[in-house]
């Protein structure tokens, strides 16, 4: 099944969001959002080198908006998206593909993985006697949370994080710096006039990001 770009944005935020645990570490999604990477078919295309080179824009506390200062990505936060990468690669090879099921991944499904013995293992160069076949999943299918569940879930949504226009001289970077932190957010629909949701699972998560 492919998947739609609606779907796309709302997989991208639950995977920054829910399972990269960015509501706690921010930095990582506003990099990436400042640099295009809004949807997940896009998070997918990123190279390592580029995850490597992650920056993004701080205002320090008591400064004007004028005033960012460009600071990077936590070596933590982008080691954790190779990790997300290594999890899809490991979920395709077990017969098991995420295919179009992202909102269906825990964060406790994906931690398990990271402290897996024959992941860290691979870190740290330990390579085994034998390679072990990998289980065939045999559980039943999860039903996905709905995306305003998802939303509901994910990255603590705070308010004071968006910027404040002091001097009318500085709207153009003010409004750069508010429309990202929207999209870092994941509310930037409630700013696109033209946005008209479709679905009722997308017209459910419009009326819970304007609340």
């Amino acid at each position: 099944m492919v998947l739609l770009r609606s779907q796309g944005r709302i997989a991208f935020d639950h995977v920054l969001d829910v399972l990269l645990d960015c509501a706690n570490s921010p930095g990582l999604k506003l990099s990436l959002v400042s640099r295009g990477y809004t949807t997940l078919p896009k998070l997918l295309c990123i190279d390592y080198a580029v995850i490597d080179s992650l920056t993004y824009d701080e205002k320090p506390d008591g400064a004007d908006d004028s005033t960012p200062v460009t600071v990077p990505v936590p070596q933590a936060d982008r080691d954790m998206l190779k990790m997300f990468f290594k999890y899809i690669a490991d979920r395709y090879h077990q017969g098991n593909p995420i295919n179009d099921d992202w909102t269906s991944i825990t964060a406790e499904e994906f931690d398990s993985f990271c402290v897996r013995g024959d992941i860290i293992g691979s870190r740290s160069g330990y390579s085994p006697a034998h390679t072990p076949r990998p289980p065939v999943y045999t559980g039943s299918p999860k039903t996905p949370m709905s995306p305003a569940d998802a939303f509901r879930r994910g990255i603590k949504r705070d308010p004071s994080l968006f910027p404040t226009l002091k001097n009318e001289s500085y709207n153009d970077s003010w409004h750069r710096s508010f429309v990202t932190q929207a999209r870092a957010q994941s509310v930037s629909d409630v700013l696109d006039d033209q946005y008209v949701p479709t679905t009722d699972d997308e017209k459910e998560l419009f009326d819970e990001k304007q609340k």
